[in-house]
């Protein structure tokens, strides 16, 4: 039911963390009442390639590059 709809993302996250684990981008849930893709993208975006930037001192791909290269 929608209620759960995260619940398994929710679920390992905690308890990742209660075993020491670090953060390294926010969650990302999707709505399912939405578009779990643009979901999707929007955290990918937003979340997961600028903390991996960070983290792992990458550059930010050209302006242009193909929106499915896999960075």
């Amino acid at each position: 039911t929608y209620e759960h709809f995260n619940h398994m993302a929710r679920t390992c996250e905690k308890r990742l963390l209660a075993l020491g684990a670090s953060e390294l981008c926010p969650r990302g849930e999707g709505d399912d009442d939405a578009n779990l893709e643009e979901d999707f993208r929007r955290w990918k975006a937003g979340s997961l390639w600028p903390a991996l930037e960070r983290r792992l001192g990458l550059q930010p791909p050209e302006p242009g590059a193909a929106a499915d290269a896999p960075y």
